[in-house]
């Protein structure tokens, strides 16, 4: 998830990232969480990890699949 732009959106329920390379969108990607809910926050701790957190009540942990 290094180097990715995390978007969600709130009333969809879904989580979507890609990144830039030499100026162009790439490596786009859809994040299925199942039933997550509404998207509230995106958080990264100081190892670099991203979380999500949810409406539900849940954290969730970005990782790649």
């Amino acid at each position: 998830v290094r180097g990715h732009y995390f978007y969600a959106d709130y009333c969809g329920g879904w989580v979507r990232s890609f990144r830039y390379s030499a100026g162009a969108v790439a490596d786009r990607r859809s994040w299925d969480f199942g039933s997550v809910g509404s998207v509230l926050s995106f958080g990264q701790d100081s190892a670099g990890e991203v979380y999500l957190l949810s409406s539900n009540g849940r954290v969730y942990r970005m990782v790649p699949g």
